[in-house]
């Protein structure tokens, strides 16, 4: 390898013979994986951000070449979350209310304007 390959999804890369075998791979054994992870970890899935993969080989009974896939991903358990459970205040309760503008503290004998509060200068303070 030239450089270190990129995460990434492109259609295009399910017509490549590797990535299709594994795809079917996956596919073919998603609810064997999906019960034996839940069997040995619990309730959850595996991330596939926390996430390491491993390429390599092996020897085969008959002396083949074959290729170990390892995939190394933390794993989340569900958990229910309920609104009672959450200790953190909502972030609107925390926000103070805004300012009152100057001219807003000042009562106005007439209906009158931010300018004309100050005496008609057309400046505030």
């Amino acid at each position: 390898m030239q450089a270190p390959p990129m995460r990434g999804f492109d259609e295009e890369i399910l017509k490549e013979p590797n990535v299709y075998r594994t795809y079917e791979a996956i596919t073919h054994y998603g609810q064997a994986i999906k019960m034996l992870i839940n069997e040995q970890c619990g309730d959850g899935i595996m991330s596939a951000i926390d996430f390491f993969m491993d390429v390599g080989t092996t020897t085969g009974k008959l002396g083949e070449k074959r290729v170990v896939i390892t995939f190394n991903g933390k794993f989340l358990p569900f958990i229910e979350q309920r609104a009672a459970d959450n200790g953190a205040p909502s972030p609107r309760a925390l926000k103070a209310p805004p300012a009152p503008k100057p001219w807003q503290n000042e009562p106005c004998e007439e209906e009158c304007s931010p300018a004309e509060s100050d005496g008609g200068s057309g400046s505030i303070g």
